[in-house]
């Protein structure tokens, strides 16, 4: 956790050569899918919220402005709305552009025999797809990120968002 913090504050001092910071790991701080009970089990809380005294990463990840976080582990595709504090994120205009907190995906259809079908989704859940599939993401400039998710079965994209950000600084609070 200490490297983790290091490591994120010098990311943050190098924004003007370096503007985004993506993480990856493989257990999602949020899933919604219906064939397990992973999405809700302990150790997907331990690792975002913590426990006893070992810290949890997502208020870390929001403090120090993680602007995506990508996770694997369930079989599915899952795009969340950026995640805050408070949950406005639905009634903001652009949640995209200048979002308030990290975007999270779950981008695990690739490679796995059977695929995990979903259950009721969390209210910040932007989309979601059992289609085995692979995620691209691009970065042409220091503002800009384009992402999507290609299904192999339907040989197209089927989901795309652009992310924006007018300055490169941690999240406004």
């Amino acid at each position: 956790y200490d490297w983790l913090v290091k490591d994120l504050e010098e990311a943050n001092k190098n924004r003007a050569a370096r503007p985004w910071i993506v993480s990856f790991f493989h257990r999602p701080f949020y899933c919604s899918n219906s064939d397990t009970v992973e999405c809700h089990q302990f150790n997907n809380h331990i690792i975002r919220d913590g426990f006893l005294n070992m810290p949890g990463l997502e208020q870390l990840f929001i403090e120090q402005g993680v602007d995506m976080a990508f996770a694997g582990h369930e079989h599915s595709y899952e795009r969340f709305y950026p995640r805050t504090p408070t949950p406005d994120y639905q009634e903001v205009p652009e949640p995209y552009h200048n979002p308030a907190g990290p975007i999270y995906v779950v981008t695990g259809a690739a490679g796995c025999h059977s695929l995990s079908p979903f259950g009721h989704p969390v209210p910040f859940s932007a989309v979601r797809d059992t289609d085995y599939g692979y995620s691209r993401m691009y970065i042409p400039n220091a503002t800009h990120i384009h992402f999507e998710e290609n299904s192999v079965q339907k040989n197209a994209v089927f989901d795309e968002i652009w992310i924006s950000k007018d300055k490169q600084t941690k999240f406004e609070q």
